[in-house]
């Protein structure tokens, strides 16, 4: 399953002209902003009630219209939102809004957002809480002990991907933590009250920034120093996460790097998108396709062998949770992805890690 090759490149920051215009409400504060971290896309559901974020929006009917700064809204159920989204990031690196009501309608969307948190797939998740005077009045998106309790039930599920805006003092907190997680590739719903953002709020603006790519040089210097010493004469495995096909050229980088170690190379099932067609020490799938020779490999890992795993994945679908028995050089940009502790991987590398590294 290889990600889509031709990617629709796109600037991420257009020339936005203001919604707010001076004195707008929150609605147009939290959409101009959005706005100006490239996001000109939103999944809207066709629910009931009136959202005002969603009256920004015109209707998506050309393709081309998505590169050019003017949001353009579609208008599908929860679930397809939701999976569109994560969906619209994989295939042209641009970042979608789902927005959806809440209560029983959130759990609709959900197993996508569950996914897109695995899989480190960066998206905004809205979703508009019900006005506090329809409270203990029974509505889906009640957030009391008498209702659905939506906010609790979120944060439980999502914990610190789970933001909610209940005051005008908490929206500006709530875009710099979401704008910090999407430059993490991390996804993040927001619980919004509509009765906070209908208000007229002083505007300000959270600028987006790049994550860096940053390495410690103490490390890299150290591991090239000692990598040709402590794998002389024994065997080096490539491993190919799916973070790995985020990145420009890693086809070619992949080839290069198991050519020059003369290197095995498995990867996991969207990790196959940064291996070239040509690479010839191509071993297959991990726990996919019952590739036998990438199995009788990944079991025969002892700790004479340096395994240099090129991307993070979430282990349980590539590993089944099985630990990585050799010596691991990660190489990753993520921070505290999914399935990590304390800076330790899922994939079980205890102490045998040599280091990370930033791609």
């Amino acid at each position: 399953m290889r990600l889509s090759e031709n990617k629709l490149e796109l600037p991420r920051q257009f020339e936005v002209p203001s919604l707010y215009k001076g004195n707008g409400t929150g609605n147009a504060l939290v959409w101009d902003n959005l706005r100006g971290w490239g996001i000109n896309l939103l999944f809207l559901t066709n629910g009931g009630g009136a959202v005002h974020l969603h009256e920004y929006p015109q209707e998506l009917r050309e393709l081309d219209e998505l590169r050019v700064g003017d949001p353009r809204v579609v208008v599908v159920p929860e679930q397809i939102g939701a999976v569109a989204a994560a969906a619209h990031y994989l295939a042209s690196r641009r970042i979608a809004v789902s927005c959806n009501t809440t209560g029983g309608a959130l759990d609709y969307a959900n197993p996508a957002i569950t996914d897109a948190m695995m899989h480190s797939v960066p998206a905004v998740y809205l979703g508009a809480l019900s006005a506090s005077t329809t409270r203990k009045k029974s509505p889906l998106q009640d957030t009391t002990e008498m209702g659905f309790n939506t906010v609790a039930a979120m944060k439980a599920r999502h914990r610190d991907g789970c933001q909610v805006i209940d005051s005008v003092d908490e929206i500006e907190k709530v875009l710099y933590n979401v704008r910090d997680r999407l430059m993490d590739s991390k996804p993040t719903l927001i619980l919004y009250d509509p009765d906070v953002l209908k208000q007229p709020i002083p505007w300000f603006e959270v600028p987006w920034a790049e994550k860096p790519r940053q390495y410690d040089k103490g490390s890299l210097d150290e591991l090239l120093k000692s990598f040709p010493d402590d794998t002389n004469g024994k065997r080096v495995v490539l491993f190919v996460g799916e973070e790995a096909a985020r990145y420009e050229r890693m086809p070619e980088l992949t080839n290069a790097l198991s050519r020059l170690l003369k290197a095995p190379t498995i990867y996991t099932q969207i990790g196959v998108s940064a291996v070239s067609h040509e690479n010839e020490f191509a071993a297959g799938y991990l726990m996919l396709g019952h590739n036998d020779f990438s199995r009788k490999l990944w079991n025969s890992l002892t700790l004479d062998d340096t395994v240099v795993c090129i991307g993070f994945d979430p282990f349980e679908y590539s590993t089944n949770q099985e630990s990585i028995n050799a010596n691991a050089v990660v190489v990753t940009n993520y921070n505290n992805p999914y399935g990590s502790d304390g800076g330790h991987l899922s994939i079980g590398l205890k102490e045998n890690i040599l280091t990370f590294m930033g791609i």
